[in-house]
């Protein structure tokens, strides 16, 4: 099955862990959507994984750090 995602960091997670980029297409200024081929069940279990991972860890902190540009 075929999923996407516009998530860098997420995107970024999955390549790591294994799955493999089929495709990518632009979807707007600074915006790619990103395609896996993967089954439901890998996928589901990396979406989860990703939640708890470092990589996301640092995402939280880097958006946290970003929104004091914008107070």
């Amino acid at each position: 099955m075929k999923y996407h995602t516009t998530d860098l960091w997420l995107a970024s997670y999955l390549v790591e862990q294994g799955l493999t980029l089929t495709n990518y297409e632009k979807k707007g200024p600074g915006k790619l959507q990103f395609t896996f081929d993967s089954s439901e069940e890998i996928w589901k279990k990396l979406n989860i994984a990703y939640l708890s991972s470092d990589v996301h860890r640092v995402r939280q902190a880097i958006d946290n750090l970003k929104s004091l540009l914008y107070q």
